[in-house]
């Protein structure tokens, strides 16, 4: 039987029984007996102002750039620069779902904030760093959720995180926090590291 082809798409959890299908594991999620093909990691701008993750018309390979790639994948590094957005009180809201990149990077003066409801998480599979122009504007119930392979660092510059912060990174991987964090909520370490400087 042959398979089908779709782009931008983020699958996970899945299983197959039938092998005729699919051939082999590979995947960045748990999924068994399904082939992907990966594409090369992109670096991925922010564009048009306030809008939704999940709305491929806000992401671009260039800053200020035309929008419309597909929306970051855990390969890919996300960046909200000064071309972002073009007056202050900007929000970038996840909703209700779950999002994904490798490294979540906000340039300095960049003022936005980024929202979601109550069950969505944001998980970041590389590093993480903040400004102090930057919030997050969610209740306790979202969960930023640091994953993946490889060592990273999370630097707050004192942003306050009011919702859980959890580390599921594999046994060797740490996230290294690089400033002082503020959290008004819990930080659970599931699985790999938490190194702090104090």
């Amino acid at each position: 039987a042959s398979g089908f082809l779709h782009d931008c798409a983020n699958i996970a959890q899945v299983f197959s029984r039938s092998l005729a299908f699919f051939a082999e594991f590979q995947s960045r999620f748990t999924n068994t007996a399904i082939t992907f093909s990966v594409d090369q990691p992109r670096t991925l701008y922010w564009v048009g102002n306030s809008g939704v993750w999940q709305d491929s018309s806000h992401w671009s390979l260039s800053s200020g750039g035309i929008g419309g790639e597909c929306i970051p994948t855990p390969a890919d590094s996300v960046v909200f620069d000064q071309n972002s957005f073009n007056t202050a009180g900007q929000t970038v809201d996840l909703e209700i779902y779950d999002s994904y990149c490798g490294d979540f990077v906000v340039t300095p003066n960049t003022d936005f904030a980024l929202e979601w409801s109550h069950n969505a998480s944001l998980q970041c599979f590389q590093s993480m760093v903040l400004q102090p122009t930057f919030s997050f504007n969610s209740g306790s119930h979202g969960t930023l959720r640091f994953r993946g392979a490889d060592s990273a660092y999370f630097d707050p510059a004192d942003v306050l995180v009011k919702f859980v912060i959890q580390i599921e990174k594999s046994e060797s991987a740490t996230i290294e926090i690089r400033d002082s964090l503020a959290c008004s909520n819990i930080v659970y370490v599931r699985s790999g590291g938490l190194l702090t400087k104090g």
